[in-house]
């Protein structure tokens, strides 16, 4: 992992060496030693004061800008010309070579310590709730929710054959899908709550309650006896809540990408290190960092990965189907995230990789994504496991791709919303082709999919596909704004029927308390839902009442 680090450090030994030698026959590189002792304090004073841009506004013109930079460099100067006609270089020795060796020794254990921290990093262990789950007539169907990251659906097409179409006998190919959000968090959050956010609150808490409230159709799926397992990049830390075991990708590959992890690391450190004016030369240097313009662009938006991201998920999604065969064969939802065909492209189409800076192409790791999917769906089938599951196959958001008169373009100005969904339903045998239905679909209709094939599971009579059902499933309005529930209504084909306002100490004004009917049932019937509303805190001063709205 140092690797790197270590090659600069013995240029800059060799540099050193070489102008200490000339300094003895030549004033000027007296000068040059000066400034190359003083190099290192300055670049300290460089990073010392970067983090405080925020708080001191004149900084930023100092660390962003090219007269900012010159700044950087006549103080430099104007040190080199000081000490050059008061000291001799030679007797900075001792002292820098005592300050080198603190610091080495400080950066060194740093970075030591966070990576041992790392390795000996153990599952974090969840308090599960006491929940009463709804006892089933019928075993419950495993559920296998595959996510795979910017999906996007011309990647799918364009890696589509014949022989795959048939692989995917039993399976509907929504071509129409979109997400909801550009971004993989709260486009997460968007698929496990079933609802958009709608900037009423802030984001990180509409994020945590798709995963960790009544919410998300994860509580629902427990409440239902369902068993939960998770295997998932490192950025679900936190999202533990509502699952009996959750397995990170890292842990499959830690040693053996450590050249590819090496890289990503001195990347990230010349790109923080690096004054603004400089990054773009330097780290599209071959020597430093060789990153093409779409690298550069990402790392400028801070959305970079680095090329283990890929080969992690890869060997991630192989250990998830190497413990396949031991789990349960029913009442089991499995969710599976992996970072591809997401960028940086790393696998081949057969989904080798190697272990340098080569990249492969989007087709190439897209066409991988696919492999992995055919490979799990034989996996299901020599298992048994197929026919009695359901199975769940799509992105959480698109790519910067088009396609145009057949030809897939990328780089295009804005990352586009559309993402492959592909579904099996529970039941339905894996012959034929795969079929192609041009409903208009988003990722919101997640939960009412899982939720609609659960429900059926108690059923001896046949019964329509989840997608097909006049409306949804009731969404969960507790805790949402009244103008926001409204809002999830319409889009679930509700209407929002009597509100009833009341006092209450524990809900903020004019937000749901309660519901009729209940979330999460099948009201067919059912055209408005009832709500209680909260009229906030009761002011002590004025006599109690209640409004009726109708």
């Amino acid at each position: 992992m140092l690797v790197p680090f270590v090659k600069l450090s013995i240029v800059t030994m060799l540099v050193g060496a070489l102008i200490s030698t000339l300094s003895k026959y030549s004033r000027a590189f007296s000068y040059a030693l000066w400034a190359y002792y003083l190099t290192g304090p300055v670049f300290l004073l460089f990073s010392f004061f970067r983090p405080l841009q925020s708080v001191l506004p004149g900084l930023h013109f100092v660390y962003q800008t090219t007269a900012g930079l010159t700044f950087w460099a006549a103080l430099l100067l104007a040190a080199t010309v000081v000490l050059g006609r008061r000291l001799r270089p030679q007797v900075s020795v001792p002292a820098l070579a005592v300050f080198g060796s603190v610091l080495l020794a400080y950066e060194g254990g740093t970075l030591l310590y966070n990576v041992l921290l790392q390795q000996d990093a153990t599952p974090k262990t969840v308090e599960k709730r006491d929940e009463s789950p709804v006892n089933h007539s019928q075993p419950l169907p495993n559920i296998y929710h595959l996510i795979f990251d910017a999906y996007q659906t011309d990647l799918l097409e364009h890696t589509l054959s014949p022989e795959s179409e048939e692989a995917f006998g039993g399976f509907v190919y929504f071509p129409n899908n979109t997400a909801v959000w550009p971004y993989t968090p709260v486009s997460l959050a968007t698929i496990f709550s079933g609802k958009r956010y709608f900037y009423d609150r802030p984001r990180d808490e509409y994020v945590r309650a798709a995963f960790d409230s009544r919410a998300s159709f994860l509580y629902w799926l427990k409440s239902q006896g369902y068993e939960t397992v998770a295997f998932v990049p490192n950025m679900w830390q936190g999202r533990e809540a509502f699952f009996d075991r959750m397995v990170h990708h890292g842990t499959a590959a830690r040693a053996e990408l450590l050249a590819l992890n090496t890289e990503a690391l001195w990347n990230l450190w010349l790109y923080g290190n690096t004054p603004a004016p400089l990054r773009p030369t330097l780290m599209r240097t071959t020597w430093f960092a060789g990153l093409d313009d779409q690298d550069w662009d990402r790392l400028g938006r801070q959305r970079l990965l680095p090329q283990s991201a890929p080969v992690i998920s890869y060997l991630g999604f192989q250990e998830m189907m190497t413990a396949e065969a031991s789990q349960s064969s029913s009442g089991r939802y499995t969710v599976v995230h992996v970072l591809l065909p997401h960028d940086p492209p790393k696998l081949r189409a057969d989904c080798t990789y190697g272990v340098g800076s080569t990249k492969t192409g989007v087709l190439d790791q897209s066409q991988c994504t696919l492999k992995l999917i055919l490979d799990f769906i034989d996996l299901l089938k020599d298992l048994g496991r197929f026919d009695d599951s359901l199975i769940l196959v799509h992105g959480d958001h698109g790519g910067f791709y088009r396609t145009r008169n057949g030809t897939l373009v990328t780089k295009a100005r804005s990352r586009s919303l559309d993402t492959v969904l592909l579904s099996r339903p529970v039941g339905v045998s894996g012959r034929g082709r795969l079929e192609v239905m041009e409903a208009r679909t988003s990722l919101l209709d997640i939960p009412s999919i899982v939720i609609g094939s659960v429900a059926d599971a108690d059923s001896d009579q046949p019964s329509p596909a989840p997608w097909s059902r006049r409306r949804a499933f009731v969404p969960l309005l507790e805790g949402e704004r009244l103008e926001s529930a409204q809002l999830i209504l319409e889009r679930q084909g509700f209407s929002l029927g009597t509100v009833n306002k009341v006092y209450s100490d524990r809900y903020p004004a004019d937000t749901v308390i309660s519901q009729d009917p209940p979330a999460y049932e099948g009201e067919d019937d059912t055209e408005e839902i009832t709500v209680v509303v909260s009229l906030g805190r009761r002011d002590e001063r004025r006599a109690p009442r209640a409004d009726v709205d109708n």
